[in-house]
């Protein structure tokens, strides 16, 4: 049956427009009759439906149930959806068109019956156009009083011909008066008649009625209208006395079809009868009069069709006469009636709720709770050319949903249509701030309604206001773009671009609080409260940095540590008052602040030191507020606290090392500065570790994050730093003579391996020993060579470059004697201790060093070095030999003591 209303809309709409061509209009005229014969084939359409619904009333719809399956299958409670469903079905709309904020039961007073959602017998799902046309013909020519219904709008269409035709062609010689009085008398007799059969022929009865109402709308029209027969105010009380028989032999009826064909007729008059010279006063007084009748009748029922049928007429028609027809100069006679038609259907709108049936409980009706001011808006732009006109239209419309919704709250049933009125208020509020005021305003205004929209549609578990205030707020920052991101101001922070931007993330941070604290679904919430949060966020570090930029000169990177320090504990106070836990995630940026001031100041080297320009007091109450969120809410990151701890433990560390090292390079030169900024980083890897049982937290409790990650990259930062140091430098002790061993590359180096070691976990030593050790006597041998290269430079006057050096015998004799003895050190205490592996590496060493005699010192012809050299490194070999003998293997067998391989003979 759904199939049925495009089917008859387009086949009024044929018929309109060869009405329209028998009758010699065109352009305009042929669009009107086009116009008008789809609304007479919708009405017919309504007309049909009606009847078959009112004859069959009280029969099971759909196909009949067995009595055994009947009794042994329970009725199921309807859910939502369906009472959804049935109540678009009963009154013409599709589901999606009202809104329901919980489910209600379905009772059949006044409820119209829902037609069958099976198909029905013989009919294909995939039917055409042209078979669904041939279906719906064949259904509306065979079903219900056939002659009636098409009688009655034969009857409205003859009558309205016949006005129009007697007005051009002056066919009768009795005097119009008499001839409308005639007509007149016609449409009484069908009421009466209508109304005496009320009881026994009920569906020709309504029928009848509603005949002879729509002539008696459309005689007394005419006669006021194109025969002036009538003054205004006679012509008006007799429309207004039919429009109230109308609505009160409705009511008393309870007939849909009844007030339907009246109103329907009464709509169709002034159309039907029009002429180039119509008054759009009279036309628009008219449609009040009829819109007031369709008001009254809403005080008492709850008749939607009636409802759609006057907004469909009344804005159909006032749309088509303001562009077509308006001038500048009808806006005295125009304003006042749109006006009155927006507050009539804001009003019935309110009434349909009120007395909705109690199978549509929680609903609304859409089309005339959005379309209504929506439409009537589109109308105002075209009939106010000013913007400050439009935005005192849109301040009033937002006024009068304010009141509504504030009169409405107390009513529990009306949440929804409240809600409804909310987001009009606001939207039309938001509407008047860019029509009146400058877009910075524009700006702070619609983030504060986004914000609000978005908190009202949470806490009232509607989407559609949320989703609306969350688009109202992009809107806002594209209004703060549009005025300009940056601007010339004078005073700081009472400026149009912070201002703006501030409401601008303190209207993210609420959208974030409304959706945490909304009913949608949890994973929903977390989203959209992460991106809030994130929007927030991001305005207000860029809102104050730029006021940072502007108006600080010295301290820029510290005051943007200190605006992330604020914001940080800021965060953490407001969300121990709201009780909003996911608000502390914004003292998350502190540490990537830091991070990045830290890298700023050392990559740019635009600030003497990192405690300069006021940074010795942001870093310290940076750190402060760091480790302040972790002691109190590291709880809450378990999976992100370690990372946290690690971070804030290697930004203190650079920190501290960079400030020693701008300090000691104020007091002394040379490799001292490089040198404190080793020993500062390896000091305090050794006081963590030293400290962690007199520190439960954050030492002891965390300790794994700081035992494996914390404490070994920075002693191996300070390892690094150390080796890099001593392979590239000379050894420049200024203003202190050189000595080695006690110089400050030697005193790092020491200091850093010293860290490195003893960082390290005990159980990760004993695993790794077997590369650890070695390693650390390589790096060990590679920093004692540096360390003869660089006595060599100083004492020798050898440049310190990697060609005078190797060309340099007394650095080789030296390097020789030095190698020599860390062999020698190696295999003794390899045998002392009976360990193979560290004979066996002292062995290689010493055996590295005699080739290297052979092959370099041996060609230092006629130089004590090359004899120092081998004498050197001759001695040693002794002394191995008596100190040193090889250490018994895991077979308990020296070297010299292993069994010869037996050969053949």
């Amino acid at each position: 049956m759904r199939s049925y209303v495009p089917i008859g809309v387009v086949l009024g709409l044929f018929v309109g427009l060869l009405i329209g061509t028998l009758t010699g209009g065109i352009g305009t005229a042929l669009f009107y009759c086009g116009l008008i014969g789809g609304l007479g084939g919708w009405v017919l359409r309504l007309s049909v439906r009606l009847n078959e619904l009112e004859e069959h009333a009280g029969e099971p719809v759909g196909r009949p149930v067995p009595p055994v399956a009947a009794a042994a299958k329970p009725e199921p409670v309807p859910s939502t959806t369906t009472v959804a469903r049935e109540a678009a079905a009963g009154e013409g709309a599709r589901p999606s068109e009202l809104t329901s904020t919980r489910p209600s039961r379905r009772e059949p007073d006044d409820a119209w019956t829902p037609a069958p959602t099976r198909a029905e017998p013989g009919v294909a799902p995939d039917q055409t156009i042209v078979d669904k046309a041939v279906e719906a013909a064949k259904a509306w020519f065979t079903t219900g009083n056939v002659p009636v219904k098409v009688g009655v709008v034969v009857v409205l269409f003859g009558v309205g011909f016949f006005i129009t035709y007697a007005i051009e062609q002056q066919l009768f010689t009795f005097p119009v008066w008499a001839r409308l009085v005639g007509i007149a008398l016609i449409g009484v007799a069908m009421l009466v008649v209508g109304w005496r059969l009320r009881n026994t022929r009920a569906i020709y009865a309504l029928s009848l009625q509603g005949g002879g109402l729509g002539i008696l709308y459309l005689t007394t029209y005419a006669a006021f209208e194109f025969y002036a027969l009538l003054p205004a105010t006679v012509a008006f009380a007799a429309m207004v006395a039919v429009t109230v028989v109308t609505g009160v032999v409705a009511v008393v009826q309870d007939s849909r079809v009844l007030i339907v064909l009246g109103v329907a007729g009464g709509f169709l008059a002034p159309l039907l009868a029009a002429t180039e010279t119509g008054d759009h006063v009279a036309l628009f007084s008219y449609y009040a009069v009829l819109n007031a009748a369709i008001l009254a009748v809403a005080w008492f029922k709850a008749w939607r069709i009636l409802n759609l049928l006057g907004f469909t007429f009344t804005f159909v028609v006032a749309s088509l006469w303001g562009y077509q027809g308006y001038l500048p100069e009808h806006f005295a006679t125009t304003e006042p009636f749109l006006v009155a038609f927006v507050l009539t259907y804001i009003g019935i709108a309110v009434l349909f709720a009120l007395r909705r049936p109690p199978n549509l409980h929680g609903f609304v009706d859409n089309a005339l709770v959005f379309g209504t001011p929506l439409i009537g808006f589109t109308l105002q732009t075209r009939i106010v050319d000013s913007e400050t006109g439009l935005a005192w239209t849109a301040g009033g419309l937002a006024a009068i949903y304010a009141v509504l919704a504030g009169a409405l709250w107390r009513i529990k049933d009306l949440r929804t249509l409240v809600l409804c009125f909310v987001g009009l208020a606001l939207l039309f509020l938001a509407l008047a701030f860019p029509l009146a005021l400058d877009d910075r305003w524009t700006c702070a205004a619609w983030a504060v309604q986004g914000a609000t929209l978005v908190w009202f549609g949470t806490r009232n578990g509607s989407p559609l206001l949320a989703v609306a205030g969350a688009g109202l707020q992009v809107l806002a920052a594209v209004a703060h773009v549009r005025a300009g991101l940056f601007g010339d101001v004078t005073t700081p922070l009472l400026n149009g671009p912070f201002l703006t931007g501030a409401i601008l993330s303190l209207a993210g941070w609420t959208i974030a609080w409304s959706f945490d604290h909304g009913s949608f679904d949890p994973r929903e919430r977390r989203l959209v409260t992460g991106i809030a949060l994130c929007w927030g966020t991001v305005w207000w570090f860029w809102t104050g940095t730029w006021e940072i930029i502007e108006f600080v000169e010295l301290g820029v990177r510290s005051a943007w540590l200190g605006l992330a320090s604020l914001t940080a504990v800021t965060a953490m106070v407001v969300a121990k008052a709201l009780r909003w836990q996911r608000l502390n995630s914004l003292a998350l940026v502190l540490l990537p602040a830091m991070i990045v001031t830290l890298a700023l100041g050392l990559g740019l080297g635009a600030q003497p030191h990192p405690f300069a320009n006021f940074a010795w007091l942001a870093w310290p109450f940076a750190l402060a507020v760091q480790y302040a969120f972790l002691y109190y809410l590291e709880g809450d990151y378990p999976k992100l606290a370690p990372y946290l701890h690690i971070g804030t433990y290697w930004t203190l560390a650079i920190l501290v090392a960079s400030e020693v090292h701008w300090v000691v390079g104020n007091v002394a030169g040379g490799d001292w500065p490089v040198a404190a900024t080793v020993v500062v980083a390896s000091v305090l890897t050794l006081a963590t570790g030293a400290m962690r049982r007199q520190l439960p937290w954050p030492l002891d409790r965390n300790w794994r994050s700081y035992s494996s990650v914390a404490i070994p990259v920075v002693a191996g930062a300070a390892g690094v730093l150390a080796l890099a140091a001593s392979l590239s430098s000379g050894g420049s002790t200024t203003p202190l003579p050189y000595l080695p061993l006690l110089n400050p590359l030697t005193i790092g180096a020491v200091a850093a391996g010293a860290s490195i070691w003893l960082g390290l976990d005990a159980e990760l030593r004993r695993l790794s020993a077997r590369i650890i050790v070695p390693l650390f006597a390589l790096v060990g041998l590679v920093l004692l060579s540096m360390e003869v290269a660089r006595g060599v430079h100083h004492f020798a006057g050898v440049p310190f470059t990697a060609n005078a050096l190797a060309g340099s015998a007394v650095f080789q004799a030296g390097l020789s004697l030095v190698w020599g003895i860390a062999g020698l050190a190696g295999m003794v205490l390899g045998a002392v201790r009976q360990r193979r592996e560290v004979w066996i590496g002292g062995a290689i060493v010493m055996g590295v060093v005699i080739v290297k005699l052979f092959l370099v010192e041996l060609g230092n012809v006629g130089t004590l070095s090359r004899v120092v050299s081998f004498l050197g490194v001759g001695l040693l070999l002794l002394i191995v030999g008596y100190l040193a003998p090889v250490p018994k293997g895991r077979d308990g067998a020296a070297e010299d003591e292993i069994p010869a391989v037996p050969t053949q003979t």
